[in-house]
């Protein structure tokens, strides 16, 4: 799963999802709005199909209000924890070979069509997410050094947390990491990350 961490508009998402747990829906309308972008650059990066894309994301955003209390987010900050849900239904999807849509039909939404012109929107509004090409980099990373930088660098969790997950040895899991960190410092120009 990816995210960056803390940002500067979580205290603005906060507020937004505690009035979208008490019944506000348009501070959840102000919430989809903020992080549409996100959610579909980070599903067309990792599905590669529009309709996929915008399904899951419409997946995402229906189960995101049952589940928007701080404590039904087990903490994350609100942007990592959205990507986290657009995740599971992402792998959830492909176990299963269609995107599922218990949460768009309990909220009753309307199932999705698009014609030609909003495939090309939701390519347009995922170009528009402004960590996309810190979150594409991580995306191309091998997968051994993409889960030891999620975890250490997004998560934020201990080495020997990671190391007892992932069943290796600390010091494997250190080398993952600092392997992928300057394999994305050489993909974004020498910058800092995170």
């Amino acid at each position: 799963m990816v995210a960056m961490g803390r940002g500067p508009g979580d205290e603005e998402d906060e507020r937004l999802l505690r009035a979208t747990a008490a019944g506000d829906a348009r501070a959840f309308a102000a919430f989809y709005r903020r992080h549409l972008a996100a959610v579909l650059g980070y599903l067309l990066r990792r599905s590669g199909d529009e309709l996929a894309t915008a399904e899951l994301a419409a997946e995402t955003f229906a189960v995101a209000p049952l589940r928007c209390t701080r404590g039904g987010r087990g903490g994350a900050p609100p942007r990592q924890w959205l990507l986290e849900i657009a995740e599971r239904e992402l792998r959830a999807s492909r176990r299963r070979g269609h995107v599922r849509s218990a949460a768009r039909r309990q909220l009753e939404m309307e199932q999705i069509v698009l014609d030609p012109d909003d495939v090309a929107r939701v390519r347009e509004l995922a170009l528009l997410d402004p960590d996309a090409a810190i979150l594409h980099a991580v995306d191309e990373l091998a997968e051994e050094q993409r889960e030891a930088v999620i975890a250490r660098l997004v998560e934020e969790r201990e080495w020997d947390d990671i190391a007892r997950e992932l069943r290796l040895p600390e010091e494997t899991v250190r080398r993952r990491f600092s392997i992928g960190l300057a394999q994305l410092r050489r993909r974004l120009g020498g910058g800092e990350i995170a």
